[in-house]
């Protein structure tokens, strides 16, 4: 995966995104493990703590399964746990600071709609 950097407005990094007050995350099958890790560096970076609970590869270099912890220490925390990734499968994290957000905080596991 390529990194893209475009200022001010956002940033975006492999599915990784941050708009002016908002954050989103993407883990797919496709995610790497150096993704992995830079994901959590930026999230340290605004405040929010990313945990792997656990982390699984298959032969391929694939991300086979996935378990999260995310707090953003400000009251807002949740688990996504996917124990088999497919093509379509996804975990996303999204915490959403505008101000009477109507979802300020979610993550979602499985296949999108």
């Amino acid at each position: 995966m390529r990194c893209l950097l475009l200022l001010p407005l956002f940033l975006v990094i492999s599915s990784f995104t941050f708009l002016q007050d908002n954050i989103y995350v993407e883990f797919t099958n496709k995610t790497t493990f150096d993704e992995l890790i830079q994901t959590r560096t930026q999230l340290a970076d605004k405040g929010i703590t990313l945990n792997y609970r656990l982390i699984e590869f298959d032969a391929y270099k694939k991300l086979k399964a996935l378990i999260i912890e995310v707090d953003c220490n400000d009251g807002f925390s949740g688990t996504g746990t996917s124990l088999q990734l497919y093509n379509q499968d996804k975990i996303t994290f999204k915490r959403d600071y505008t101000k009477d957000a109507v979802v300020p905080f979610e993550i979602t596991v499985g296949h999108p709609k």
